[in-house]
Formats: C-alpha cells, sequence, structure tokens
C-alpha cells in the first residue's frame, strides 16, 4: 500500500468579512470531519483518505479588489493522509 501526504490549500472569499468567515469555518469543518472515504476518480482509479489535517487556523488574507468588486479572502491549509487503491 502507497500512502501518500500531499499539501493542500483552500481559498475562500466572501462579500463581507463575516459572510468569507463564515463560509471559511464550515469548510474548515467539513475538512476535519474527513475519515477513511474513498474518492473516485473515474473507473479505474480511487484513492482512500485517511483523514485530513490542517496545519493552522483560517487564515485572513484581507481583501482582493476586482475592478468595482471587493471581496474578503481567507485560507485553509491542510495535509491530507491518504493511499492509492
Amino acid at each position: 500500500e502507497q500512502i501518500i501526504h500531499p499539501g493542500v490549500q483552500v481559498m475562500v472569499r466572501g462579500l463581507t468579512y463575516l459572510d468569507g468567515r463564515e463560509k471559511a469555518e464550515a469548510v474548515a469543518s467539513a475538512l476535519d470531519a474527513q475519515r477513511r472515504t474513498t474518492v473516485v476518480m473515474d473507473s479505474a482509479s480511487s484513492y482512500l483518505l485517511h483523514n485530513v489535517s490542517r496545519t493552522g487556523d483560517i487564515i485572513p488574507l484581507g481583501v482582493e479588489q476586482e475592478g468595482d468588486r471587493r471581496r474578503h479572502l481567507f485560507s485553509i491549509n491542510a495535509v491530507v493522509t491518504m493511499s492509492i487503491n
């Protein structure tokens, strides 16, 4: 069995700080809940996701300005422990 530990980063943005923070917290909770989940990529390959370990708290990254739109940015970083089936 081959065990791999890829790092992942999830970026969340929201119209307001509170909206973005709440969405980031929901994503972080969903990542924390992952245990022994099979992820099927196609009919020939799948992965067994053993767990997701966040490497820190949710990180506020400030405000992204794109034209007349402003979005509050957040980052969630984690390491995934998984095996190839």
